[in-house]
């Protein structure tokens, strides 16, 4: 599966007694995000995750807002301002860098000013595009 999150991969790689492959699949993650032009993530920064229904779990949304404080990365902590399933709600400062390695690049939008610096761009739906 091509958009598993660096974490899954890793697992994956694990589960098979693969150590080059889990070390691999954790520092291709590293670098695919310091290779992105925006990163760091800054304070102001709206960072939306997406997870899509699975094994009986329901599709997840969920909006963070980048804060003054960073992680050991460089990249604005995140602050949890909403979220679609209430039971799985967070407390305090989440990783921007976690976030990345665990729900993984295809999940994550990132909104710099008001546009999108990172992920899909929302699509009009009405126009059938």
């Amino acid at each position: 599966m091509t958009d598993q999150s660096p974490l899954a991969k890793a697992e994956e790689a694990k589960r098979r007694r693969d150590i080059g492959g889990e070390i691999g699949a954790l520092m291709a993650g590293a670098d695919a995000l310091a290779r992105q032009p925006w990163a760091p993530l800054r304070p102001g920064d709206v960072v939306l995750l997406y997870s899509p229904a699975a094994n009986g779990a329901p599709a997840l949304g969920q909006t963070y807002l980048g804060v003054d404080e960073t992680d050991v990365d460089g990249h604005a902590m995140m602050r949890e301002v909403s979220r679609t399933v209430e039971e799985f709600a967070e407390d305090g400062l989440a990783s921007f860098c976690e976030l990345w390695f665990e729900a993984g690049p295809g999940a994550l939008t990132v909104i710099r000013a008001g546009a999108v610096v990172y992920g899909t761009p929302a699509r009009d739906v009405r126009a059938g595009r």
